[in-house]
């Protein structure tokens, strides 16, 4: 039997999780792995499964917290949390005043989850990259990519989701490609991943002022998906992909 993964990145407090989890629900997806969750959210998806792994990547004045969730009914039997910026003891206040210090503010870690379906073990890792405005980046981003590339070298095996906020085909997304030996799975039928309805650029992308971009990825290695990953328009801020592996 083959595992069904469906990847997200929500609107931040924008109540999407309800929507996300009916999608999952409705086109049979085992693994949810979901980016920029709020802790208070968290309820809904405990009610919806049995495994919920949060990891927070940053928190607010009011105390909350967002990060990385993963969610699955199946039995896990690995979980591990990696850092390529930042660290596990350490979760700064959240500033958004410039690009640099939102990513200052945002420690950065690989959630990768070991799953048991039909007699067959599945690593399945979830992360949310650097902010890049416009597409511009700079040395953090490619030290940051160095150290997640590093990380993921170990694997031989391997479902990777996540916002990687980087242009498809762009220098960073060739690095990215070229160092971590992983594959992009998205395929080039896909021209957007922001969602352009519910998107907060949705006026500009439709109107042809903002180009059409691919920021959001599954990639692969040692395993290859069954279907072309397909996407789900009018659910959240980025279109969820869904894939089939092997």
């Amino acid at each position: 039997m083959d595992l069904t993964v469906m990847s997200a990145f929500l609107g931040r407090d924008k109540k999407q999780v309800p929507a996300v989890v009916a999608c999952a629900k409705e086109v049979g997806a085992e693994v949810l792995c979901l980016q920029e969750v709020m802790d208070f959210e968290l309820p809904h998806l405990q009610e919806n499964y049995r495994f919920t792994r949060f990891v927070p990547m940053t928190r607010f004045v009011d105390g909350s917290t967002m990060g990385l969730v993963t969610c699955t009914n199946l039995a896990v039997s690995e979980v591990r949390e990696q850092y390529y910026m930042g660290d596990a003891t350490e979760l700064t206040l959240f500033d958004e005043s410039t690009p640099d210090q939102v990513n200052n503010t945002k420690r950065r870690p690989l959630l990768t989850c070991t799953l048991l379906k039909s007699g067959r073990w599945y690593a399945v890792g979830n992360t949310h990259f650097l902010y890049s405005k416009e597409g511009k980046f700079g040395e953090q981003h490619h030290l940051s990519l160095r150290s997640l590339a590093e990380i993921l070298r170990p694997y031989k095996k391997l479902i990777l989701c996540g916002a990687m906020v980087m242009l498809r085909d762009g220098s960073l997304y060739n690095e990215f490609v070229q160092t971590s030996g992983l594959q992009d799975w998205v395929p080039r039928t896909i021209e957007c991943t922001l969602d352009r309805k519910l998107h907060k650029l949705s006026a500009l992308m439709n109107s042809g002022a903002m180009p059409l971009v691919v920021v959001d990825y599954i990639f692969g290695v040692g395993c290859s998906p069954v279907v072309t990953v397909c996407q789900f328009e009018g659910v959240c801020d980025h279109t969820p992909l869904l894939t089939m592996v092997q």
